[in-house]
């Protein structure tokens, strides 16, 4: 069978209450990330390298409650992603000065990092995005309404010919 355009392969079910585990089965059991499509989708706009990128999702890993602050090693990072510690050390420097996240330290020194700045950065992308949807979904019901219509205007028109009517 040949495809014609993406959109043949593209599902028509809703999305409504499918879960993770049911679209990656049991390997979400060994845990899995929640964060907004923004953070990807806007990642050059963000000015955010690849590198930043999987640092602030390793830190992003360890946040699970809104007042929550994260303290992952920065050796823990390193080995995730296969550099030196330094580099890491460098990239958290990085997402600090860029406003992603706050950095500080303990009394005996440890660094955690307050992740939460990232979620106001991301704030006007995901209030962008929104709108993009909520003028497509304006659109698409357009469309529909329009496509109603003339199915309904042609169905008359059929009922018009049948009875011997003229449709102009």
């Amino acid at each position: 069978m040949m495809i014609k355009n993406l959109s043949e392969l593209a599902s028509k079910e809703r999305l409504e209450g499918l879960r993770i585990s049911e679209r990656w089965g049991a390997i979400a059991g060994a845990g899995y990330q929640a964060l907004p499509d923004v953070l990807l989708f806007a990642q050059s706009e963000l000015r955010l390298s690849s590198e930043e990128l999987n640092v602030l999702l390793n830190l992003l890993a360890h946040w699970w409650r809104p007042k929550d602050v994260v303290f992952p090693r920065a050796t823990t990072i390193a080995e995730r992603m296969g550099v030196s510690q330094r580099t890491v050390q460098r990239i958290t420097k990085s997402l600090e000065a860029k406003g992603f996240i706050a950095k500080s330290r303990t009394e005996d020194g440890r660094p955690y990092y307050d992740v939460t700045p990232t979620r106001n950065l991301l704030a006007p992308y995901a209030e962008k995005r929104l709108e993009e949807k909520r003028q497509a979904r304006q659109l698409n019901d357009a469309q529909s309404r329009s496509e109603h219509a003339r199915a309904g205007a042609e169905a008359l028109h059929g009922t018009e010919r049948a009875a011997g009517g003229h449709w102009e």
